[in-house]
């Protein structure tokens, strides 16, 4: 088992002795999700510690919500394993809260709505019905009202304490309206407006009832999905939806312009009727719903109704639709690609804006640590999700560009090798050649020394004999003075000693040598 930190293990309180770590029966109520299938195969669990106390509880706390709920769309904060973990601890308290305390009563709240709304005047409909069983009813549907009513302003409280302690946004005053709206609905009944008004308020009502419900269901992971595919396809079908109107508000004046050439006819029914008729008209047109039955009314003029009829079909049926369809396809493409990114910013955005249904400070008041124990993703390739066609082709250039990668680093390694080899001889050559150099220095050194020498030898050769007849006769004339200065002494001594010039012994020597 491939672990980072074991001694993280031994600080959570799953057993009698801490020292002993994870208890298997103990260690399933402690981690998010566990595997119940039992699989043969071996399998590499990583364990990770996480340690930041400071991002569960306090200002901090909502600090670091409000930064991931504010992010911009396309940053990569959301693909970081570490956010994604401290993100699903949090929001495995948060579930829990939000169901009890909002999801489980807006159920409720739904149902009764629905059942006052669409049942409200169900007597009316059946003239057959007993005056007791209407007399049941009316106390029945006063109950339910007085619950709804009571539903209504818990979550108008809700809305009041996430006013307070958020600021106000354009969602809020949607869900404060759509309460506020129930509870008007519900008064109308008690004070006996009349079933037309009644009825075309409930419709506006149960709209947004839905509209809610959707809202609602993003607290689970396999609805969210859709809805959030849904809000990005109606994003991207903006610019599109303002040019199909147009195009449909075109088509919807030339039909009611041609209408005029129509002959005033009791027995003949009208093309389209007025404007807004003339824009349904063609809007059902695009839909495939084109009535051609009185095309014939115009006579010999009919033939321009059908020229408008083949270009409105081809433009808005054929053009227009499958460019949706393909606006569509390549949204839905974007949205598997980035669904697990937006799943974690959605429920980001859904712990800010209910921040106030659960307590941080009591819910991690002991959490230190987060422990992760994830399978790995190399021994578990075949439990992913599919994520769009996209994702596939991402998946399998990512392996091919891994192979490639290794392939790559190999070369690179074996040209590292060969290059520290090279290198390597290099040095040794270099080595070499400074040797070489040494004793070619010495042996020039000494081939100047024997030629200096050499040249010595040559000057005394060519220079010597110059040299010897200088140096005899200075020393005839050295002897003759000598033998005249001994003469002078002989006179004035009897006897003296002949002196021996130690010049003459050198240059005796030296023409020995010479010979």
């Amino acid at each position: 088992m491939k672990t980072q930190d074991l001694q993280m293990l031994n600080k959570v309180d799953c057993g009698t002795n801490p020292d002993e770590g994870f208890e298997y029966d103990k260690a399933i109520n402690i981690f998010d999700k566990c595997e119940s299938k039992r699989n043969k195969d071996p399998q590499t669990v990583i364990f990770t510690a996480i340690e930041f106390p400071w991002i569960f509880k306090g200002p901090s706390a909502l600090s670091f919500i409000a930064y991931l709920t504010d992010v911009e769309e396309g940053s990569k904060i959301f693909t970081v394993q570490t956010i994604q973990d401290i993100i699903i601890f949090q929001w495995r308290y948060f579930k829990k809260s939000y169901i009890q305390y909002k999801l489980t009563p807006f159920a409720l709240y739904f149902i009764l709505l629905l059942i006052f709304s669409s049942v409200n005047y169900v007597s009316n409909v059946n003239e057959n019905l007993n005056d007791r069983y209407s007399e049941r009813w009316d106390i029945s549907h006063d109950v339910i009202g007085a619950l709804i009513l009571a539903l209504a302003f818990y979550f108008i409280l809700l809305e009041i304490f996430k006013i307070v302690k958020k600021n106000v946004n354009f969602s809020n005053l949607l869900d404060w309206a759509f309460h506020s709206s129930v509870a008007i609905l519900v008064i109308m009944k008690y004070l006996n407006v009349s079933e037309t008004t009644f009825r075309i308020f409930a419709v506006f009502v149960i709209i947004q009832a839905y509209q809610q419900l959707f809202f609602h269901l993003r607290v689970f992971d396999s609805t969210a999905v859709l809805i959030t595919m849904v809000y990005y396809i109606v994003q991207e079908m903006l610019v599109f939806s303002a040019i199909f109107l147009i195009s449909i508000l075109c088509f919807a004046n030339c039909f009611y312009v041609v209408q005029g050439l129509q002959e005033p006819n009791e027995d003949v029914t009208p093309l389209v009727g007025n404007f807004i008729m003339s824009f349904l008209y063609t809007y059902a047109g695009a839909l495939g719903n084109f009535s051609t039955d009185n095309f014939d009314s115009l006579g010999q003029n009919s033939w321009i109704l059908w020229f408008l009829f083949y270009i409105s079909s081809f433009i808005i049926t054929i053009v227009f639709l499958n460019l949706l369809i393909a606006i569509m396809g390549d949204t839905y493409d974007t949205v598997m690609m980035i669904q697990k990114e937006e799943r974690f910013r959605a429920k980001c955005r859904l712990i800010y804006e209910n921040e106030f249904i659960f307590n941080r400070d009591r819910l991690f008041a002991n959490s230190r640590y987060i422990i992760v124990a994830n399978i790995d993703k190399i021994t578990n390739q075949s439990d992913d999700d599919w994520e769009g066609k996209i994702n596939a082709l991402k998946s399998s250039f990512s392996k091919q560009l891994e192979a490639e990668h290794e392939k790559t680093t190999d070369n690179f390694k074996s040209l590292r090798i060969q290059n520290q080899q090279l290198s390597d001889l290099v040095k040794q050559q270099d080595n070499k050649m400074i040797e070489i150099n040494s004793q070619l220095f010495k042996i020039s050194s000494q081939i100047q020394l024997m030629e200096g020498r050499k040249r010595v030898k040559t000057i005394i050769k060519r220079q010597g004999n110059k040299i010897k007849e200088f140096l005899e006769t200075q020393f005839q004339k050295t002897q003759k003075m000598m033998l005249i200065k001994d003469e002078e002494e002989k006179k004035s001594k009897t006897e003296t000693p002949l002196l021996i010039n130690p010049l003459v012994k050198f240059l005796k020597q030296k023409s020995d040598l010479n010979t």
